[in-house]
């Protein structure tokens, strides 16, 4: 290909797709186009895919230079250094240790870092680079500093930010103790998972500051969390999943009746998850009974929003239907009753009571992000059952449960129990057994979860949170325990 068409088929088509999606904004635009994703990314990489915990196999700029461009202008992570670079071959490593981000996470989070000009920013984990350079393009390079804890790393990220004309502060330290030397900050961007954010962030960040960072909770898949001032929580309500669950429609018809203005919902959070209050509802509730009559939805709009519709005349209209109907209004009448019983304090957690049992760090809106990623398989299917059924009570006897199941595996990790050994084997059942409390996980699952646990930063970050090593000390029980029961770990399936 020629410079041109390169151009064309890589960055210009990514920008195009973001754009689309609404992940990139017009305002970082410029920056993206200043700093392209390919001079931050190595000769060599693992490129990744799209919602998928796994890279393929090793593609270099020198031998494969149309399979590397193609990676690079993909919107997916790239892993970019295996073992703190200890290994190099082909297949994958044991566990990644660098990589480029996927673009569409990378500017979700720039976005909600809402920077203004002249704001100062520190962000930890400079990984490739790139990040950084984005964040001089937009502000100056003399407004940002970040901090990176591999030497090695940093030192090549340095040279391709001064390849591109860039000379952002990076600085070689543990980003848990930010950069005290040019505090405070405006902002802070951590590329990095993290459990709660770390007390020197806040002490070197102003008031009214910004922070922004991936969460490392197991729950759920890897949301953003932002910080702005003190601590703050969600608003108030029921996720779109949780909502459609309740009143008996779909997740997609929630989102056309909010697209047309039919049900737009009261709140949203920060990353534009919906929320449904009691009166979002409530007028679900009248939507589904006009509809149950025939009515088409934009004239229910008109009806329930137009305050000289005659609801009257149109219910004596319908009227006559009604005697045909009987049996499905009967049928509503009963799914109605049903959600009035799970509406009751105690069977159904509000968002509130999900935070006082699973900790301030919970935020509602994982579960809608953990659906929109299992969502079609069985086994959402089964949590979804399971969990409905389960009581405030039932939870935090779960949540106690799996505390002290990480208690004993951080105990055992340190204590060097060997895999294989009576006692990791009763540790691996325990885990198994504290899945199988959401869906049936066999031990080929269990194995498939233990290469997942080593290959996805955010439950590397939680794992060894708990105890130095744990991650990769769980795998190798759980795979042990595996091998006991007569699966290979290394090509167990999901089932």
């Amino acid at each position: 290909m020629t410079g041109h068409e390169l151009m064309e088929a890589g960055p210009k088509r990514l920008a195009s797709a973001l754009l689309r999606s609404g992940a990139l904004k017009t305002d970082w635009l410029p920056a993206y186009e200043a700093a392209p994703r390919h001079q931050f990314v190595p000769d060599t990489i693992w490129p990744g895919r799209a919602g998928a915990n796994r890279q393929d196999d090793r593609v270099t700029l020198e031998g494969q230079p149309d399979l590397w461009w193609k990676a690079v202008y993909r919107d997916a992570p790239i892993t970019t250094q295996w073992d703190h670079g200890e290994y190099t071959r082909p297949k994958t490593g044991r566990t990644p240790t660098s990589s480029n981000s996927m673009p569409t996470m990378v500017f979700t989070m720039l976005d909600a870092l809402n920077v203004r000009e002249g704001q100062e920013v520190l962000e930890i984990g400079t990984g490739t680079g790139w990040n950084a350079a984005l964040l001089s393009q937009r502000l100056g390079a003399d407004h940002v500093v970040s901090v990176e804890v591999a030497p090695r790393t940093a030192e090549d990220a340095r040279n391709r930010l001064t390849l591109g004309g860039l000379h952002p502060l990076v600085h070689v330290g543990n980003g848990a103790e930010g950069y005290a030397e040019r505090a405070p900050y405006d902002r802070l961007i951590a590329t990095c998972s993290v459990g709660s954010v770390p007390t020197a962030w806040r002490e070197q960040t102003v008031s009214g500051r910004i922070i922004v960072t991936p969460s490392s909770r197991t729950r759920g898949c890897r949301p953003l969390r932002r910080v702005r001032g003190m601590v703050t929580k969600d608003a108030d309500g029921l996720s779109v999943g949780r909502t459609a669950a309740l009143v008996g429609v779909s997740v997609k018809t929630l989102h056309h009746w909010d697209t047309i203005g039919l049900v737009r919902p009261g709140a949203r959070t920060w990353a534009a998850h919906r929320l449904y209050s009691g009166d979002d509802i409530a007028r679900i509730h009248r939507v589904l009974v006009y509809r149950e009559l025939g009515f088409p939805l934009a004239e229910i709009a008109r009806i329930l929003d137009d305050p000289a519709a005659d609801a009257r005349d149109h219910l004596r209209r319908q009227r006559s239907q009604l005697a045909d109907r009987i049996a499905r209004l009967q049928k509503t009448l009963g799914a109605v009753d049903r959600m009035l019983e799970v509406s009751k304090p105690g069977i159904r957690l509000s968002p509130a009571e999900q935070v006082a049992i699973f900790g301030d760090d919970w935020q509602p809106a994982w579960v809608d992000d953990a659906e929109a990623r299992w969502g079609d398989s069985a086994q959402w299917a089964q949590y979804a059952e399971r969990a409905a059924a389960m009581t405030p009570d039932d939870w935090r006897d779960v949540t106690a449960a799996t505390d002290a199941l990480h208690r004993s595996l951080a105990a055992a990790g340190r204590a060097g129990v060997a895999p294989g050994s009576d006692e990791a084997n009763a540790l691996a059942e325990r885990h198994r057994a504290s899945i199988s409390t959401y869906f049936d996980c066999t031990h080929s699952m269990h194995a498939c979860l233990g290469r997942m646990y080593v290959g996805d930063a955010g439950y590397t970050a939680f794992y060894d949170g708990l105890a130095p090593g744990l991650t990769t000390w769980l795998r190798d029980v759980i795979f042990a325990n595996a091998a006991r029961h007569g699966v290979d770990p290394e090509s167990a399936e999901w089932e």
